[in-house]
């Protein structure tokens, strides 16, 4: 079957909007664990891991707030990938697994040039790939120039 193939598309969000949009969503999670502890609802927790959640988050805060993270945002995101050799986030194209190959490759692919060359350095690992997969990667990168594939 073989790993996924992960497609992404570049984020325009900046470092500020990614800053607001952490605070926000620890803001929430702070919310919601003080609720539950408040209600006594621990779910699949402990009181104590609600707690320190709550103080790990405060620190996560006032360090943003602080401007002490700033490019780090994006891994509080969670809702796509940062890579500080690009300087660029990367959010889901909505695509996935045109093809799948055997192994996990740390491979990260930047142009519809290095997929290509990477399907044919790796025929023996992937799996039959069509006209239409071709098609769809073509597609992929007509829409998404500065996009990334990865493996996972």
């Amino acid at each position: 079957m073989g790993c996924h193939t992960w497609f992404y598309k570049k984020s325009n969000l900046s470092v500020k909007d990614a800053q607001l949009k952490a605070i926000n969503l620890l803001s929430y999670y702070n919310k919601s664990a003080n609720f539950l502890l408040k209600e006594n609802r621990y779910n699949d927790f402990t009181k104590e891991q609600l707690e320190n959640w709550i103080k790990s988050n405060n620190r996560l805060l006032k360090w943003i707030n602080n401007d002490w993270i700033t490019t780090g945002c994006y891994r509080i995101l969670s809702d796509g990938i940062y890579l500080k050799s690009k300087d660029t986030y990367y959010v889901d194209a909505e695509a996935h697994d045109l093809f799948r190959i055997g192994g996990y490759p740390n491979d990260k692919l930047f142009s519809l040039e290095e997929t290509l060359l990477f399907i044919e350095n790796n025929k023996e690992n992937i799996g039959k790939i069509d006209d239409f997969c071709y098609q769809l990667l073509s597609e992929f990168w007509q829409e998404n120039p500065d996009g990334m594939i990865n493996f996972g």
